[in-house]
């Protein structure tokens, strides 16, 4: 995930099976989370690899200033096929 102008606590990262997913049998065990300024880069680690075909939600806690010019956390508009500004 991108991380440029984001403030994420150290407990601010969840993870768990998505309740609909059959395939997920075992949660997801959390164990820390690091960001690179240089690379803009957030990095979850998690105690064991993710199961083929499980979906799973991730819950994020983060802060940031809500930018217009495309950088870190930004708003944005664009033109509907039927020419409606959203």
């Amino acid at each position: 995930m991108n991380s440029y102008l984001l403030d994420v606590p150290k407990d601010g990262v969840a993870i768990r099976c998505d309740p609909d997913s059959v395939a997920c049998v075992d949660e997801p065990v959390y164990l820390d989370h690091t960001t690179d300024d240089e690379l803009r880069l957030l990095t979850i680690y998690l105690a064991s690899d993710l199961q083929p075909g499980a979906s799973y939600v991730l819950d994020l806690t983060f802060s940031g200033v809500m930018n217009t010019d495309n950088t870190g956390l930004y708003a944005t508009s664009y033109t509907s096929s039927g020419g409606e500004d959203k």
